[in-house]
């Protein structure tokens, strides 16, 4: 086996067709590691000066059977500037991507370090986050010696794997909030409303609607609910260019929305769908439906969807175990982050040491 570090975006894009085959076929890869999600993100993002392609790819007789997509971020701590390798792109389930029938993923996992070792000149930190604990990834760096005093706990990913209810009477027993029906009875009654459900590539782009409705969700909570600290992603023209990039014409988008009977957007999820996962990663809601316990009515709207149209997935509520998300679930996965200095790189080892002496001191 030997590795090769892609550096440009021409390179990037050659590798689409290994890339896309690998990750059909590794049901642990989110749709965070796919190659339309990256290379659309570095579409938005090339023009940034503090960022440098580090895709590490390794071949065995010449055939592409792994990648890291990485990147170089320059970064700045108080006075000193350093460089941080870490995952392209951003997502709360990240990856790298492994030719699984091969059999060799040691060996793959192997080679890509030594890639990553090999050009330490070029890094000063190694911070690799959001690796779940399904993955080989996670469990190379457990058994490697160098590795696994650097790899910690990062956050909890609640999740609900539908496959395991054989209908949505059986996982309400024990999994819908208590109150929920009365919710849902009360918004039907004093408003009414419909469930649908959009697929941008098969239905139509929802993307603008959506960001109106966030948008003014974050005015009112700023403005009402003096929540200073909230606002819109898609209040950053960088991020609101990218997922605009990624809804067009995308099937792996799905948009759960509830429509007023005039009409309007009452509250939306938006998810990706990959594999037997959904993604769900933005929420929003109309104000003036503020007092109706949107976000059960929702949740339970999109289950019992996916109940009656026997679509068995596994839902995956994203990064930060918060209340609202284990109400409907006593399950989760566990993520990881390995974030190490570079023991060769003497600035490195500079900076950590007096990021150490802080730490003491607060």
């Amino acid at each position: 086996m030997d590795y090769k570090i892609i550096s440009t975006q021409e390179e990037f894009y050659n590798i689409k067709k290994e890339w896309e085959l690998m990750e059909l076929k590794d049901s642990t890869i989110s749709y965070y590691s796919t190659f339309h999600f990256n290379y659309t993100w570095w579409e938005t993002n090339k023009v940034n000066t503090n960022l440098k392609l580090f895709i590490v790819c390794v071949y065995h007789n010449n055939s592409l059977v792994g990648i890291a997509p990485l990147m170089l971020e320059r970064m700045k701590k108080k006075i000193f500037h350093y460089w941080k390798l870490s995952f392209l792109g951003r997502g709360d389930s990240l990856n790298f991507i492994i030719n699984r029938e091969q059999g060799n993923e040691g060996k793959i996992l192997k080679e890509i370090f030594s890639g990553i070792e090999q050009n330490s000149s070029l890094w000063d930190k190694l911070e690799l986050t959001h690796i779940s604990e399904e993955t080989v990834l996670f469990w190379y760096l457990m058994k490697n010696g160098k590795y696994n005093k650097y790899t910690q706990f990062l956050v909890q990913n609640p999740n609900v794997k539908l496959q395991e209810f054989e209908s949505f009477d059986e996982f309400k027993k024990n999994n819908v909030p208590a109150k929920t029906n009365k919710f849902v009875n009360k918004l039907k009654k004093e408003v009414g409303y419909t469930f649908e459900v959009i697929n941008n590539k098969y239905d139509r782009n929802i993307f603008k609607e959506i960001v109106e409705i966030h948008q003014l969700e974050q005015e009112f909570l700023n403005q009402e609910k003096g929540r200073a600290e909230r606002e819109s992603l898609f209040d950053d023209p960088k991020k609101k260019e990218f997922l605009h990039q990624l809804f067009e014409s995308n099937e792996n988008v799905l948009t759960f929305v509830l429509y007023s009977n005039e009409g309007d957007i009452i509250t939306y999820n938006t998810c990706y769908k990959f594999h037997d996962k959904l993604h769900f990663w933005n929420t929003g809601y109309h104000p003036k439906y503020v007092n109706y316990n949107l976000s059960k009515v929702r949740m339970y709207e999109i289950i019992n969807y996916l109940f009656d149209n026997k679509l068995q997935y596994t839902i995956d509520w994203g990064a930060g175990g918060y209340p609202w998300k284990f109400e409907w679930t006593n399950t989760y996965l566990t993520t990881y982050s390995l974030s190490m200095w570079n023991p060769n790189n003497k600035k490195a080892q500079y900076i950590n040491k007096i990021a150490k002496i802080k730490k003491k001191l607060i």
